[in-house]
């Protein structure tokens, strides 16, 4: 008998998260100057986790059966078009600049938990979307010299992927 719990995390975002990433992506590319990598129309919506409430619920989690799925999430959904939009105010911008792509193959146009129905097992998350992504917006602005030359070589790779 295998005794484990299973659990499917969705979109977790914070400082010093790779490139590639959407939230990194356009938090370097707003104090880079430079166009927002869009797939799609930007009208998918995910679900976003901060890392600190991610961590803190999974340290307290005591999983109540063997061979269970939790889906664990905030239960906030929010689109790409609006990420753009929040990031472009935090650096500034009365609005983003976008650059679109094709969407990926196999897109998901909308995904997010039930927050409430884990919340029992997990807790709910402590900070909010907008206060998670205005730490993280901080993080890369206040260390801008220790990412920025990594950021702008890798940044054409992470792009031609996406075509």
């Amino acid at each position: 008998s295998i005794n484990a719990t299973i659990v499917r995390m969705f979109n977790t975002y914070g400082p010093g998260q790779y490139f590639e990433k959407l939230i990194p992506m356009f938090i370097c590319s707003a104090l880079c100057g430079l166009p927002f990598p869009v797939q799609g129309d930007g009208s998918a919506t995910r679900d976003w986790s901060y890392v600190d409430d991610v961590c803190t619920r999974l340290l307290s989690f005591h999983p109540l059966q063997s061979l269970k799925v939790y889906n664990l999430g905030s239960g906030s959904a929010r689109s790409v078009n609006q990420i753009a939009h929040d990031i472009a105010s935090l650096a500034g911008f009365s609005r983003p600049e976008l650059d679109f792509y094709p969407e990926r193959a196999g897109h998901v146009a909308s995904q997010h938990a039930d927050g409430m129905a884990i919340a029992s097992h997990f807790g709910l998350p402590s900070t909010s979307f907008d206060a998670g992504l205005e730490q993280t917006f901080h993080w890369y602005r206040q260390r801008i010299s220790q990412w920025r030359e990594l950021f702008l070589n890798a940044r054409p790779a992470i792009l031609e992927q996406l075509k």
